[in-house]
């Protein structure tokens, strides 16, 4: 629980006959715990790091290889990765729920997804995500910042992972200016119940320096900006976010805090809103870790709690996804704030309120962290974890619940054999991609979905429209 700093160690597991690997984790946070690792290594772990709620952690020049997961946030305040490695990791390279963390230099190469993000609004640039055996980023709510217009591109590298460069679902909104996609614009970003990515413009060649890079300004789709009257649910709504995004990124955190509430207010129909609702909490986070001099007129969970009345009572016609989000990022606060009361009254709520949803299931996960992590109750996180496992028996939160709590137990514990009851996400619709190279000379890729296993005729016509095969 305490805080300690680690230099140039190598922590490899071997596999001996009691685990299914040889240990648990390789470093395990509790609640309130914070490190700092240099030059450390991490091999054959289930989680190379397990961040516990409220937790902090830094990571310079680290290699993370072999694990189930090789960093998994679960409700830590903040992490920040340099120069790290992550490859041959099973699961996920990071995986984040909810994390606040920066990312910098990175590769992330040859993991089952590359980077993980659930509910989480972190900051990533100069990394190479690639050659990962599914999907390259699995963003599912939150704002991810992979680089802003203007001034502040990413510099990343996303290309050639098997599945999807980018999975976007549960309206995640996610910023990937002025990052490399293989050499042309980006083909394989995969969309899921709501979601918004803006990836112009972006680089033509791989970053090698920033100084080098100059992105590739074409094509560069107009962004008009709603007028009063309009229908705003349409409206995009990261391209109505970016200013306070630029004020944030100038630590200007009142201005920015102040334009994303009057977008709230503003057009509280559209996704625009939901969009300024995860911005706003990062904001406040980052005026208090970035700036911890700086007052803001309020704090977070007196904005959101001054704003859930609104979004609740239906007195304006209100985003459907608003009134339960605030809740979540309510939850979250006070997770990383250490509040369990108030923690456990907004995850009753979820449960309560939303059954059968997928707040409803983030509920019980956020309820069990409480009592594990903030109140050291096993017996009340053990009772929310079988609540977990009767009402979303294909949660993939169970794995997580079921390694904290068997920590100590002797007993081994196969994830595989859990995650073998979890398939693969069944696509909703029928799904064909753009051809990729296009144009091409001798071949081509085209990807395609089902919602169902079948038989597929695949015929292509000239631009006359003959077929041609």
């Amino acid at each position: 629980n305490g805080q300690y700093g680690a230099n140039k160690v190598y922590l490899k597991a071997v596999p001996g006959n009691t685990w299914s690997r040889g240990i648990w984790d390789g470093i395990w946070f509790e609640s309130g715990g914070a490190g700092v690792l240099n030059q450390t290594c991490i091999y054959n772990a289930d989680y190379g790091c397990f961040l516990g709620a409220g937790s902090f952690f830094e990571a310079n020049n680290c290699y993370f290889q072999n694990n189930y997961c090789g960093i998994y946030g679960n409700n830590a305040s903040d992490c920040t990765l340099d120069w790290c490695m992550f490859t041959s990791n099973s699961t996920a390279g990071v995986t984040a729920y909810p994390l606040n963390f920066d990312m910098g230099w990175c590769t992330v190469q040859g993991n089952g997804d590359g980077i993980q993000l659930q509910s989480s609004y972190p900051e990533i640039d100069r990394t190479k995500i690639t050659q990962n055996t599914s999907r390259g980023v699995v963003a599912g709510a939150g704002t991810i910042d992979m680089g802003t217009s203007s001034s502040d591109y990413g510099y990343n590298s996303i290309y050639n992972n098997s599945s999807y460069e980018m999975d976007v679902f549960l309206y995640a909104y996610v910023l990937v200016c002025g990052n490399y996609w293989g050499g042309g614009q980006p083909t394989d970003i995969h969309y899921n119940n709501g979601g918004n990515v803006i990836w112009w413009p972006y680089l033509p060649y791989p970053p090698l320096n920033k100084n080098q890079i100059t992105p590739n300004e074409q094509p560069i789709p107009t962004l008009a900006k709603p007028k009063p009257g309009d229908n705003v649910i349409l409206a995009d709504p990261l391209s109505l976010i970016l200013p306070a995004i630029e004020l944030r990124k100038n630590k200007d955190y009142a201005a920015a805090a102040s334009n994303l509430e009057a977008i709230i207010n503003e057009y509280p129909q559209s996704e625009a809103a939901l969009a300024a609702l995860w911005e706003l909490a990062r904001t406040y986070h980052k005026a208090k870790t970035d700036s911890p001099g700086v007052k803001l007129a309020s704090n977070l969970s007196t904005t959101l709690s001054r704003m859930l009345p609104d979004f609740k009572s239906g007195k304006s016609e209100v985003h459907s996804q608003l009134y339960p989000t605030a809740l979540k990022l309510l939850t979250y606060h006070y997770l990383q704030t250490n509040t369990p009361a108030s923690a456990i009254e907004t995850c009753q709520q979820l449960i309560q309120e939303f059954p059968g949803t997928s707040f409803e299931e983030e509920g019980w996960w956020s309820l069990f962290n409480t009592y594990y992590f903030l109140l050291a109750d096993t017996s009340q996180a053990k009772s929310c974890y079988e609540q977990l496992k009767q009402n979303f028996p294909k949660s993939e939160f169970l794995v997580h619940a079921y390694h904290t709590l068997d920590l100590d137990d002797v007993q081994p514990f196969v994830k595989e054999q859990l995650a073998a009851e979890i398939p693969p996400p069944i696509p909703v619709k029928y799904y064909l991609s753009s051809v990729y190279p296009n144009p091409f000379n001798s071949s081509t890729i085209i990807k395609y979905e089902l919602p169902e296993s079948d038989q597929v005729s695949l015929k292509i016509f000239n631009i006359e429209g003959q077929l041609v095969t």
